[in-house]
């Protein structure tokens, strides 16, 4: 039997828009989203990628992995398997104890211009140091930027409250911040108690647009 080819794509089509329309209009408006912007935008200028992913995560030798494809290494402290792992949104997260858990990198990244993860943390919390001056912590559920100009925004869009839920952060500077000695879960002597998922850094600043699918993506 001959399959008329043009009838055949023209059903295709027709099928897939009635898949579109079936969806809520809020994923609709992601699909839209992620076809208006090139997936390239979730790597152009991203410099360090800490997923917490199990396969990630070498407990043996305590390296979490920078999957930026540059190299820049975490390496935990005083974090335990049998209380460090939990559910993430993307995957696994890392549970931090509020107590001496941290991640350090130890090569210096230049430039940093973006921040995001996902953070389940309660009121006030340590979140990342970027090189012992500038910092972002949660005070009174507000995610703060220590010591330089930012935007912030939370679950896609401009704002700085949290609670004590996931909530996707993304923090953006136009003057590039010299990250070293970058500790992920601690502010000098202050630690985070709560969790931590897909920590991103970018050497850009990104658009409200961008920001908008990287929270989509964990959604």
């Amino acid at each position: 039997m001959k399959v008329n080819v043009k009838i055949l794509i023209l059903t295709l089509h027709f099928a897939l828009l009635i898949f579109n329309l079936m969806l809520p209009l809020e994923a609709r408006a992601g699909i839209l989203i992620s076809r208006s912007i090139s997936s390239s935008y979730l790597t152009n200028g991203l410099v360090g990628y800490w997923t917490m992913d199990g396969n990630k995560v070498n407990w043996a030798t305590g390296a979490v992995t920078d999957s930026s494809g540059f190299g820049n290494t975490g390496t935990i402290t005083n974090m335990a398997t049998s209380t460090g792992v939990s559910s993430g949104k993307l995957g696994q997260a890392l549970n931090f104890d509020g107590v001496d858990d941290s991640i350090n990198i130890a090569n210096t990244i230049s430039n940093i211009q973006t921040v995001g993860f996902w953070v389940k943390a309660t009121t006030t919390k340590k979140l990342i140091d970027l090189n012992g001056t500038a910092s972002i912590e949660v005070i009174n559920g507000t995610i703060t930027a220590n010591n330089f100009t930012a935007t912030i925004y939370v679950d896609g869009i401009a704002a700085s409250t949290i609670d004590t839920n996931w909530h996707y952060v993304t923090v953006t500077t136009g003057t590039g911040i010299s990250g070293s000695a970058i500790t992920i879960g601690k502010i000098g002597t202050g630690f985070l108690n709560g969790i931590l998922d897909d920590v991103r850094i970018y050497n850009r600043a990104l658009s409200a647009k961008e920001v908008h699918q990287l929270y989509l993506i964990g959604k």
